[in-house]
């Protein structure tokens, strides 16, 4: 079948990138291989070129960071289209405005498919695709405190009283991607109650996080990888 690439388009930061990653010696390649493959990557391009740099000594770290990106930046929108390596792969290197031979865009081909198929990259996206499947995804909150007065019948007198209100301002990311926002009224008792609740959240996700060690299985945090 034929691969429609009117569609697809590249940044050229990351064609820049993409052209780096096609001209890396042989054995680069090998290194970056072996040192992506040897380790549960951290879900953060950044975090992941430090901690490969060591085992990748023929690539200084700020040409390897921008490599890792890219390698990261495939693997989110392979994941989101659902295609196959290979035929991903293809896409990719068919971008006419890739400034590679023929020869170089089939080496290329070669390598994404190589990288594009290691284990422990294909499931940290896999963990990043799964941390992100709602409807909607937290973005930042905000409280807004305000006193409030209160008057008696006559609004010229000084108030007789006053109550303490919070606003809780939730932004969130909708699942078109736009940005949006949520006002909630809260009085001291539902902040309280909110505290609770994530306290409990966090005491949830640490007995999770227990269970799966002793289980020996791997748990992905993206708040220590992300930040």
């Amino acid at each position: 079948m034929a691969i429609r690439t009117a569609w697809f388009r590249i940044p050229s930061s990351d064609l820049e990138s993409l052209s780096k990653l096609a001209a890396l010696p042989e054995a680069s390649v090998e290194e970056l291989l072996a040192a992506l493959a040897m380790q549960q990557p951290p879900l953060s391009g950044h975090k992941l070129a430090e901690q490969i740099a060591s085992d990748v000594p023929s690539v200084i770290l700020s040409d390897l960071a921008p490599l890792v990106d890219i390698i990261l930046t495939l693997l989110a929108v392979r994941a989101r289209i659902d295609q196959g390596t290979d035929e991903f792969a293809e896409l990719v290197v068919a971008n006419e405005k890739l400034p590679l031979s023929p020869d170089e865009r089939a080496r290329l081909k070669v390598l994404l498919v190589r990288l594009l198929s290691l284990p422990p990259l294909v499931l940290a996206w896999k963990a990043v695709d799964v941390l992100y499947e709602h409807e909607r995804t937290y973005h930042a909150a905000r409280t807004i405190t305000e006193l409030r007065p209160i008057y008696g019948e006559n609004v010229s007198d000084p108030p007789s009283a006053a109550v303490i209100v919070h606003s809780l301002k939730l932004s969130y990311h909708a699942s078109d991607g736009v940005t949006e926002e949520i006002f909630v009224g809260l009085d001291d008792a539902d902040v309280e109650d909110l505290i609770e609740v994530l306290q409990r959240t966090q005491e949830k996700a640490r007995t999770l996080k227990q269970m799966m060690v002793k289980s020996g299985v791997a748990v992905l945090d993206p708040v220590q990888d992300l930040s």
